[in-house]
């Protein structure tokens, strides 16, 4: 269900709230350190709905939100710092991918509320009487997260590394979190 940061319709002109999906990715790879674990974190985002995007055209000049389904057949994918992220689409009919031409705007108070400024990693539900939390290996919370979070069935392995991985990152009690690439290897074991 996505975040209600903004009650009412969202604006969809230059409201300067909308940031670019480039700068939004810029941001978690100053935490994560890995543009691909940052593309594969901002996919489970907006295939979930806690991140709003909008969409406008580059030719047309049309804008528009951009609905979770779309998410289905778009994926943000990373090209390295010199091109960034980039938004591709698979063409139904076709099988291939093909980039779109419409520049991505994600809804800042919904980032900001995923992934507050400053924090170590995105944010967690606040405790009314938090205690220590006790710090355990990626593998000892991996283990634990495959009992807690068990694979739905018919589920992929990609879609359900990408459902584990914003968990770790979360975590408080993960020191170390793996990275994306990882967590997917350790689901082939």
């Amino acid at each position: 269900m996505p975040i209600d940061s903004y009650h009412g319709e969202l604006p969809l002109g230059s409201d300067v709230r909308w940031i670019s999906i480039q700068v939004v990715v810029e941001r978690m790879i100053e935490r994560l350190r890995s543009g691909d674990d940052a593309a594969a974190a901002l996919e489970e985002y907006l295939t979930s709905g806690r991140l709003r995007c909008k969409a406008h055209h580059r030719l047309t000049g049309t804008r528009r939100l951009l609905p979770t389904s779309i998410w289905e057949t778009v994926t943000p994918q990373w090209y390295g710092p010199k091109y960034g992220v980039q938004t591709i689409y698979r063409r139904p009919t076709e099988g291939t991918w093909q980039q779109l031409i419409e520049n991505l705007y994600i809804w800042q108070p919904d980032f900001d509320a995923l992934w507050s400024p400053g924090a170590g990693t995105p944010p967690i539900a606040p405790q009314s009487n938090p205690a220590p939390t006790p710090i355990m290996s990626a593998q000892a919370w991996f283990k634990q997260a495959l009992k807690n979070h068990p694979r739905q069935p018919g589920e992929e392995l990609g879609d359900y590394a990408k459902r584990l991985y914003p968990l770790m990152l979360a975590a408080p009690e993960v020191k170390k979190p793996w990275a994306f690439k990882s967590l997917r290897r350790r689901l082939d074991d």
